[in-house]
């Protein structure tokens, strides 16, 4: 095992190296833009690839089958084929000046403020369960390295909480150092365009160790993997519901996410780079779930199942071969992992809550004066901070209350499932001239209700957060009003509890 300050050190020096990645970008930027390159901008949309996509898709395969690919096709299939509509919101965006998905939405619905204020509401609410998924993954890992610097940690301290103020300071310093009128951070993009080259070339080499050190090449990885799949029965189907379902969700959230619509439409510069994005983003992925199989395969070939959690495989397997420095450079990847989508994501949210919720407010007290300050910038700054900290706080708290009652991917879906409730305003924003903000409130308040009753309440059951004695025996009883059950499409005989969400919360 290694010590637990040498892991601090190094990620703090490997965190400290972004920043300097990022300071450079924005240093160098006047004139030129790093952005507009379209290799930078179509690493940059490797964000969508965190924790959930390092670690939990290994857990994923492990537990669910083929699941696990759908995180990977839903956005394959968007660019390949569904690039045209990505071309079309970019080019819609750059004409009115959209700075955030909630903007882009409130704009094609006569920029109604309270429908801006729903999207970020939605958004915020959908991305905490994101954030603390990144903050559950980076403290597990840092426990599989250090076992004996945990044990002393838990007995005063927490390690997710220090991940997670730590996260906030360097949020702070990427994202908001300056106040840009349209919201581009080019630093921000070159450093997260270098976090996905770290992140990819991680996961590759633990994937060769294991093809080459785990097995004893190709021909017996591929024997191995055929058994696998063979023997076990949860890779019989392929196109089972959930995968199903799972495939939507990923083509939805590859642009419905506040973090990916931002790096994907926000940032983008030139509409042509989506030419290089179609092509490269796919390889990309294409690259990243290559091993995710045979990573899983080898953790229950040398671990046996239950023995270890599947989750921290692409960290184990290096430390069973006793290969310290691959296990710190797979631990360097999932911190990439961890630390990109934290860092866009709390940005992006702190963006929306502060020009679609606070600065609204503090502009309609007449005791301010706001309006006629002239120079606001250091007030926005200062909003976006506060609200970064806050974020990632009660990210946090969510972690030390609900961390225990699933997997990385089982966070990752319950924001996917959010997310999603932005697609059909996008679309019909887009596509749909005789849609009304009305409807679109009435759309989003009704999917987001429907989320919450479908999916964090079984959540919150489970988790004993709700007692049973305060909900009615017929939702308790799985009756026509249970959550998991609504009017008798759950259960045993009805769709699976993310496919009743979805169904649900997308009526």
């Amino acid at each position: 095992m290694l010590s637990g300050w040498s892991i601090i050190l190094i990620s703090l020096a490997y965190v400290g190296l972004l920043f300097g990645i990022a300071y450079y970008g924005d240093a160098t930027s006047k004139g030129r833009s790093y952005a507009a390159n379209p290799v930078i901008y179509s690493l940059s949309l490797a964000v969508y690839c965190s924790s959930w996509t390092f670690y939990g898709a290994v857990g994923r395969a492990a537990s669910s089958g083929w699941e696990f690919l759908a995180t990977y096709l839903g956005p394959i299939l968007v660019f390949v084929f569904g690039w045209r509509l990505i071309e079309k919101v970019i080019l819609v965006s750059k004409e009115q000046n959209i700075t955030t998905i909630s903007d882009f939405i409130s704009s094609r619905y006569g920029k109604s403020q309270s429908l801006a204020i729903l999207v970020t509401l939605i958004a915020v609410l959908g991305t905490i369960p994101y954030i603390a998924l990144q903050l559950k993954a980076v403290a597990i890992s840092y426990d599989a390295l250090a076992p004996a610097a945990s044990d002393s940690l838990s007995k005063g301290h927490d390690t997710a909480l220090f991940v997670a103020l730590l996260m906030a300071v360097f949020a702070v310093l990427f994202g908001t150092r300056h106040i840009d009128a349209t919201e581009h951070h080019e630093g921000l993009v070159l450093a997260v365009a270098f976090e996905s080259i770290v992140k990819l070339a991680a996961f590759i080499c633990v994937g060769l160790f294991v093809t080459f050190q785990v097995f004893e090449g190709v021909d017996d990885m591929l024997f191995n993997l055929a058994s696998q799949l063979s023997y076990n029965e949860n890779f019989g189907t392929l196109f089972k519901e959930s995968f199903l379902t799972e495939t939507l969700l990923a083509c939805g959230a590859v642009l419905c996410l506040p973090r990916q619509f931002h790096v994907t439409i926000v940032e983008n510069t030139n509409v042509l780079n989506l030419r290089t994005a179609r092509w490269l983003f796919p390889l990309y992925l294409v690259g990243l779930a290559a091993f995710v199989l045979p990573i899983s395969v080898a953790g229950y070939l040398v671990f046996g199942a239950g023995q270890v959690d599947a989750d921290t495989f692409v960290l184990m397997l290096p430390l069973a071969g006793d290969h310290k420095t691959l296990a710190t450079f797979a631990f360097i990847g999932g911190l990439s992992a961890s630390t990109s989508m934290v860092i866009v994501a709390s940005v992006t949210l702190a963006t929306m809550v502060c020009n679609d919720i606070v600065m609204p407010m503090l502009l309609r007290l007449p005791r301010l004066r706001l309006a006629q300050n002239k120079d606001l910038g250091a007030l926005l700054l200062r909003v976006r901070r506060v609200t970064i900290f806050l974020l990632l706080l009660l990210a946090y708290f969510y972690y030390r209350i609900l961390g225990d009652q699933g997997s990385l991917a089982s966070f990752g879906l319950l924001a996917f499932v959010a997310a999603i409730q932005f697609l059909p305003a996008i679309l019909g924003g887009i596509y749909w001239k005789g849609g009304s903000r009305y409807g679109a409130l009435a759309g989003l308040t009704g999917g987001f209700c429907l989320w919450v009753y479908t999916l964090v309440i079984p959540t919150l059951i489970d988790a004993n957060l709700i007692s049973h004695s305060l909900l009615p025996e017929d939702i308790m009883s799985g009756g026509s009003l249970s959550p998991t059950n609504l009017f008798g499409l759950g259960g045993a005989d009805g769709l699976e509890p993310l496919s009743h969400g979805v169904f649900w919360s997308r009526r």
